[in-house]
């Protein structure tokens, strides 16, 4: 489902004329006839991956404040259509982002509830004009007319800063960072990961591709792909100290999504070739051949979603691409109350196999979602949305 909206406003002040993505890359095109505000608006886009096109006019002859205040009130709704039913989303997100001596904290609800907190900026920073025309006073209500018209709270903080301009632009920052997750997908010098670092933007994501321990523990998610043998996958990652890194991740509650051998790596043990290697061991279970007539299983097939399933929400009837010829043929891990039990999907090829397992932090896929097109984009940003 595109999260696109397009919205026009028009007074006897102002001539709004806006468009979005929320998926985008953070392409824009901004003429405000307010410099300033082009340049945060420009910022916001660019770091929260939204696309962005905005046309104002008004009577800036007068003063900028009805032609920002309305594109400002005409952004907000704008974000507020394209969310839709908020399906698959993080209802809350946070980022601070230094300009040289500023620094700008900001913490969003996506509750339904608009409501804004703006404190911290210096004495004297509402009278001050950036670029010749914007105050400084109009930082605060332009995200005022954004959070009430997208129906959001927002609280901005702005917790050091001496120069306006950095301060404003630090705040509009802010704004965009919370929007974007970031991801790395683990470089263990197996496959092709190119089409998966694709993928995973398109779905809204600022990806990096490194084994770097201190990137993979800061990120937002680790996606571990994985495609060949069982033992090869294996002795790869432990050349990087995956184990290692994928347990101080999830003892942590941090995300880990695994991709084909990388979802099968995240079981006991694995039987290929008539070799069996030890795997990461964090669920029970053996991968092995898949029971069928014909081996590679390679294409389009359904999935039997499980019930609750957070990363196939709105497309529990597509079809994912599959290209495998072993797998887990069932999910042996029990789980007593008050502990969820896990959200295990499966495939059918002959005979059943485990398609995906949501199981708190961890979760693996069996398919390649970055070659189910619109189907396996959706399922990332579902995934994303869980972050």
């Amino acid at each position: 489902m595109s999260r696109i909206a397009q919205l026009e406003r028009r007074t006897s002040e102002s001539n709004i004329s806006l468009s979005l993505n929320l998926d985008g890359t953070g392409r824009s095109d901004i003429s405000t006839s307010v410099p300033f505000f082009d340049h945060l608006l420009t910022a916001f886009s660019k770091h929260s991956l939204i696309d962005l096109v905005v046309r104002s006019t008004g009577d800036t002859q007068i003063d900028i404040h009805h032609t920002v205040e309305d594109t400002a009130i005409v952004l907000g709704q704008a974000i507020k259509q394209a969310l839709g039913d908020k399906a698959g989303i993080s209802r809350f997100g946070d980022a601070s982002v230094p300009l040289d001596e500023a620094l700008a904290r900001a913490v969003v609800d996506i509750s339904g509830r608009a409501y804004l907190v703006h404190d911290g900026e210096p004495a004297g920073f509402e009278f001050h004009l950036i670029g010749g025309h914007f105050t400084g006073s109009m930082v605060r209500h332009v995200f005022e007319a954004i959070a009430t018209n997208a129906g959001i709270t927002v609280h901005i903080n702005v917790l050091a800063g001496r120069d306006p301009h950095h301060i404003g632009r630090g705040c509009s920052l802010d704004q965009g960072r919370f929007v974007t997750k970031r991801v790395v997908v683990l470089d263990y010098g197996i496959g092709n990961v190119h089409s998966a670092l694709k993928a995973l933007e398109y779905a809204g994501a600022e990806v990096e591709l490194t084994a770097d321990p201190n990137k993979v523990q800061d990120a937002d998610g680790l996606v571990v792909p994985g495609v060949g043998a069982f033992a090869a996958v294996m002795e790869a990652l432990r050349k990087v100290k995956a184990p290692e890194l994928i347990d101080r991740r999830l003892a942590g509650g941090k995300p880990v999504l695994g991709i084909c051998v990388g979802l099968q790596v995240m079981f006991e043990k694995g039987l290929e070739h008539g070799l069996e290697t030890e795997g990461l061991g964090q669920w029970p279970g053996v991968v092995a051949k898949l029971e069928a007539p014909k081996l590679q299983h390679m294409g389009w097939n359904s999935v039997f979603v499980a019930e609750g399933s957070k990363i196939f929400s709105g497309i529990e009837k597509e079809l994912f691409y599959f290209v495998h010829s072993y797998a887990a043929r069932d999910f042996s891990l029990q789980v007593d109350l008050p502990f969820i039990a896990p959200a295990v999907s499966f495939a059918e090829y002959g005979k059943k196999f485990v398609a995906a397992v949501e199981n708190g932090p961890l979760t693996g896929v069996q398919f390649h979602p970055e070659k189910s097109g619109e189907a396996g984009i959706s399922l990332l940003r579902n995934w994303l949305g869980t972050l």
